[in-house]
């Protein structure tokens, strides 16, 4: 409906425009200047027929450029020319109102909100089994360096604690003799003489002296 009321409005107000005043002499517009500006106002009114406004408005420049110039020319009198332009103004105002209505977009309806899904009950995944990948040179290399490392280490340990256990025997041993040692230096201090070997018997084989007693003659 405003597409229909546009483009009869242009149409009926700028051919009235145009075409008033023809029958008065002289002439406010020339005949073929009046024809010219004829096929321009019906290619503006097919233009917003069409809904073509930003073509409407191309072809209103267009007019008007040409008005100025027949006027300068002398092909269209001072007044009409200021008729043509009051008309041109008041299509121009229309077509860029529609244009306008055009840019502003139409609400959107409310969306309806819908119900929420069931819960969907779901099974957990099985883990797929996955095959390791090979091993690389350089991996076995240092896989091989890791548990040469390992063992070195262990070896060491051990070898650590055998001669922690050796040292330890060692001390023990030598605490076993000093406290014997002890012990019989404080028991020869506390009055324990030790026994004289017992005294040498004469030799058996030496020669029996006899007693020889004075004779009275």
């Amino acid at each position: 409906m405003r597409k229909k009321l546009l483009s009869a409005f242009a149409g009926a107000a700028l051919v009235l425009s145009l075409t008033a005043g023809c029958q008065t002499a002289p002439p406010d517009i020339t005949s073929d200047q009046a024809a010219a500006f004829q096929s321009r106002v019906l290619a503006i009114t097919g233009a917003v027929a069409d809904g073509g406004y930003a073509a409407a408005l191309e072809a209103l420049t267009a007019l008007e450029t040409e008005l100025d110039a027949a006027a300068a020319a002398g092909s269209v009198s001072f007044a009409r020319h200021q008729r043509i332009e009051a008309a041109m103004t008041a299509v121009r105002a229309d077509v860029q109102a529609a244009i306008d209505a055009q840019a502003v977009p139409e609400p959107e309806p409310a969306p309806i909100p819908s119900p929420a899904p069931a819960p969907k009950k779901t099974t957990a995944p099985v883990p797929e089994e996955t095959t390791p990948a090979p091993e690389t040179d350089a991996e076995k290399k240092a896989r091989e360096k890791a548990e040469d490392e390992a063992e070195d280490e262990a070896r060491k340990a051990e070898e650590e604690k055998k001669k922690a256990e050796e040292k330890a025997a060692e001390d023990a041993r030598e605490a076993e003799e000093k406290a014997a040692e002890d012990a019989k230096k404080k028991a020869e201090r506390d009055g324990k003489k030790p026994e004289a070997p017992a005294p040498k018997s004469a030799p058996t084989d030496a020669p029996a002296q006899a007693e020889v007693s004075p004779s009275n003659d």
